[in-house]
């Protein structure tokens, strides 16, 4: 909800809408009903109000009021600011209405932040109008900082807004201040995907029955899809190939297979992913899951002879270091590059002639590359 939410105001990349004939009031009663106003005439749920709630930064809320949002007028304007974010950027949500006899005008690149540790930054904008406000009416609009980790160890942000009408100009000055009391968060001060796909190859170690059909090393390709719901935790769910492997002579013989038949294993799976940040750009990541595989005898022309199913444990650890973000364009995402180690338990319904199962172990290292957005 909290990223659908963000990504609908950011449709329109900055200048999200208009509404509202009049000024909602001020207070936490006024500044919903400026959303609530906004989100019904787009058509979503009233319940956008709580959702913009949930997307301010922690240590940026008022310790009395419970909310990082800031009220006012200056240059013939009503405002109100909150700072906010999701996975991947943090935003300053802005609202203005005009109550001067004109229209008044405004760029949104020229807009300033300044951080209490003398930062200096304009909004992260690839594409931009300038904007026209009419008297009288209430505009929305998002403006994106170029970087969360600007946030970190802040005490203060200052913004300018300068506004243009009848060849004059007057800037509007916001000032919001953090709650040294709350520590910073993950949410707040790094950057992460919601989604990333990888595809990775190397080679396993087989043990157990099962290295009698893939022997007791294979090379193995794989893919992953993440979705992340926060800064840490996630879902993820892929596939791998296990090489095809001639049959040993012994396995041959005694399940009645011709000699020069091989087998193949095809896992698919899922789980729980919890990644730890390091960094902007590194992180370490454990996975956990179960799924399924299907192991395939084939003879000399490739042709299915044998079947049978089994099911998994999977573990993965590994370690991804970003190198390559792209911002916009054909090729705009996060591309990393790392290292993975995956161990799949297999348990077979199938048994050898012999009684025994195909059970057995598979520990793969692996290299990715990848890209999240």
């Amino acid at each position: 909800m909290k990223n659908s939410l963000l990504k609908l105001f950011l449709s329109g990349v900055m200048m999200v809408g208009t509404c509202c004939p009049a000024w909602a009031g001020g207070g936490a009663d006024g500044a919903g009903a400026i959303l609530v106003s906004f989100v019904a005439a787009k058509g979503v749920s009233a319940i956008g109000v709580n959702a913009l709630e949930t997307l301010e930064l922690e240590e940026w809320r008022d310790e009395r009021s419970r909310t990082t949002a800031v009220l006012g007028d200056a240059c013939g304007f009503y405002y109100e600011a909150r700072v906010i974010g999701d996975l991947t950027s943090n935003y300053l949500w802005l609202s203005l209405k005009n109550n001067n006899p004109t229209t008044k005008s405004f760029n949104p690149i020229e807009v300033e932040f300044k951080f209490s540790d003398g930062i200096e930054r304009r909004p992260d904008l690839f594409r931009f109008n300038e904007v026209f406000f009419e008297p009288g009416r209430l505009y929305n609009m998002i403006l994106p900082f170029p970087a969360k980790e600007d946030f970190k160890n802040q005490q203060s942000l200052g913004v300018t807004i300068p506004l243009y009408g009848e060849g004059k100009k007057c800037e509007l000055p916001l000032q919001l201040v953090r709650n040294p009391k709350v520590p910073d968060t993950l949410k707040s001060t790094v950057t992460s995907t919601i989604l990333e796909a990888d595809v990775s190859a190397g080679g396993a170690s087989i043990s157990g029955n099962l290295r009698h059909l893939l022997g007791t090393g294979s090379s193995l390709s794989s893919f992953n899809f993440l979705l992340y719901g926060s800064s840490t935790g996630g879902l993820y769910f892929g596939f791998r190939s296990y090489n095809d492997k001639t049959l040993s002579q012994d396995i041959a013989t005694q399940e009645a297979y011709a000699a020069q038949w091989q087998a193949r294993m095809t896992e698919f799976y899922f789980g729980y992913a919890h990644r730890f940040i390091v960094s902007r750009d590194t992180a370490w990541f454990l996975r956990g899951g179960i799924g399924g595989a299907s192991l395939m005898i084939s003879d000399e022309g490739h042709t299915v002879q044998d079947r049978f199913s089994a099911s998994t444990l999977d573990l993965q650890a590994g370690y991804q270091s970003f190198f390559n973000r792209q911002k916009a364009g054909l090729w705009r995402g996060n591309y990393y590059w790392g290292l993975q180690l995956h161990n799949s338990y297999v348990f077979t319904r199938e048994t050898m002639k012999n009684g025994t199962r195909y059970d057995g172990n598979a520990l793969s290292a692996l290299v990715m590359i990848g890209v999240g957005f």
